[in-house]
């Protein structure tokens, strides 16, 4: 949890926990296509669910509790479940070392060193809680505000500013 800034540089350790990741999957997968689909799915369900209840014999009834349940209940759970088991690798064990420089970034942590150039960033999205610098558009770098030493917004304000082109 160490945030140091040298000119036009910031170093920082950053150790990403549950609630951090369980919160970065459930946004990606539900601001995306298939998450908004399943949220369509289950809206119209629970819709046809209500309006026709008295029309619908107790198997349909079944299936839409089953669709309705499937993308609100057991996908979460199950996009957590997984982000829980993740966190149990060995990649996650210990922090993750980021030096964000002129030209790229570098993470370093057990599993290796990884040079991303600026360029090559798909996309920064920041809120108050993370700072999620993707590389494609189902995996990203998590930066928890709380890992930031106290230097998050200028930490998002210099990779936003480096990838304002990307």
């Amino acid at each position: 949890m160490d945030a140091n800034k040298s000119e036009n540089r910031f170093e920082i350790d950053v150790m990403v926990d549950g609630k951090t990741l369980s919160k970065f999957l459930l946004r990606n997968n539900y601001r995306g296509m298939s998450g908004l689909t399943g949220i369509l799915i289950s809206v119209a369900a629970l819709v046809g669910l209500i309006l026709f209840w008295n029309n619908l014999i107790i198997a349909q009834k079944i299936l839409l509790f089953g669709l309705i349940g499937l993308f609100l209940v057991v996908q979460p759970i199950t996009l957590i479940i997984k982000g829980q088991a993740q966190l149990k690798t060995e990649a996650f064990k210990k922090p993750f070392h980021y030096e964000f420089g002129e030209d790229k970034m570098t993470v370093t942590n057990v599993v290796g060193t990884v040079d991303v150039e600026w360029k090559n960033v798909r996309k920064v999205v920041a809120d108050k809680a993370a700072l999620y610098i993707y590389m494609n558009a189902v995996s990203a770098f998590i930066l928890p505000a709380t890992e930031c030493d106290g230097k998050f917004d200028e930490i998002v304000e210099f990779v936003r500013e480096k990838t304002k082109d990307n």
